[in-house]
């Protein structure tokens, strides 16, 4: 089968999607679903984001050229929640007209309302926030665990690793208020670039108000990286965007590890794993007690392999998987595009 695969580079987990597929007989061309941002853009897309959408479309648009006008038998885009229109969409059913498209976000329609124009143009779209499968028709399809198991001396009590921003502030303080005093917090707040930090500082100090500056980061780690520091935590802070009620990948990879989970997304007591032993939701009215740290975690409460990598691959793409997590991530077996 042959796939063009449309989606973000975020922690590297399409390089294992790719990977796992073409490992398992298919032919894989990736497009980042992306665009690089100059300091100029950053500030002109404050005001309107056209001109993004207008080279988001030449960049669509140049795909069939790229790949050879080779013919291809399923499109998989997954989020596009920010540039992608409907025009851009019936550009490549019209080049594609013989493949199946297919459509899966990782973010709510009410904090990517542009998502509602286009998942209705692919014969299949899935979602990860069960309320949106309800509201507009979509499958619900969970996202999903692809780390390995890693045994490492736990030398943390919570460690918090997260793109940090003005949006997500007050529902970090709130976890941050509710942990004990005791417990020995290791803080990796990302933020995309220096001048963004002391913008966003001096436009909203109190959203930095009591954490460190030297919490803050300018450099992601990547997934191996991040599952380190997880396995070196008792608990790992979860701390999704207001209004999000689809569960995060960290959810997954951090119940996966055996770690604890902190998080604000209440949804989770819904889910088959949800343990108030492995898991504290937080609602800024109860504190966390000292015991969620003491107590070990309840490993008679484990994911099921159906939150696996392959086991979402398998269903979104429609593919059979005979790939093990340990071995989809070791080579690049596609030709990498770059972002626009």
């Amino acid at each position: 089968m042959r796939i063009l695969l449309i989606m973000p580079t975020f922690y590297g987990y399409y390089k294992k999607i790719c990977n796992i597929l073409e490992k398992s007989g298919n032919k894989v061309y990736f497009f980042p679903d992306e665009i690089s941002l100059s300091f100029t853009d950053r500030v002109r897309r404050r005001f309107s984001l056209n001109f993004l959408r207008k080279r988001y479309e030449s960049y669509i648009m140049s795909i069939p050229e790229k790949i050879e006008n080779t013919e291809i038998n399923k499109v998989v885009v997954i989020f596009a929640g920010r540039y992608m229109e409907p025009k851009n969409v019936e550009f490549l059913r019209n080049k594609y007209d013989k493949a199946e498209f297919v459509y899966y976000t990782w973010d709510s329609i009410k904090n990517f309302p542009q998502i509602e124009s286009i998942y209705k143009l692919f014969d299949r779209s899935y979602s990860f926030d069960k309320q949106d499968c309800k509201e507009y028709g979509m499958e619900f399809l969970p996202l999903f665990y692809s780390n390995d198991c890693i045994d490492e001396k736990v030398i943390f009590d919570v460690t918090s690793l997260m793109t940090f921003g003005i949006a997500k502030s007050k529902s970090y303080h709130r976890i941050i208020d509710s942990l004990p005093d005791n417990v020995k917090l290791n803080q990796y707040l990302v933020m995309k670039h220096k001048s963004t930090y002391l913008y966003n500082k001096l436009k909203s100090p109190e959203s930095f108000k009591g954490i460190s500056n030297d919490a803050f980061k300018f450099l992601p780690l990547s997934q191996s990286e991040s599952n380190l520091m997880f396995a070196k935590s008792k608990a790992v802070i979860d701390c999704p965007l207001e209004g999000q009620n689809g569960l995060t990948m960290r959810t997954f990879e951090v119940l996966h590890l055996k770690r604890k989970l902190i998080t604000t997304n209440a949804n989770i007591k819904e889910y088959d794993f949800y343990s108030p032993n492995n898991i504290f939701v937080v609602d800024g009215k109860t504190q966390i007690p000292d015991s969620f740290f003491k107590d070990v975690f309840d490993t008679n409460i484990v994911l099921d392999s159906k939150y696996s990598i392959q086991n979402f691959i398998s269903i979104l793409f429609k593919a059979n998987v005979n790939v093990r997590t340990q071995d989809s991530g070791a080579i690049e077996l596609y030709e990498e595009r770059s972002t626009i």
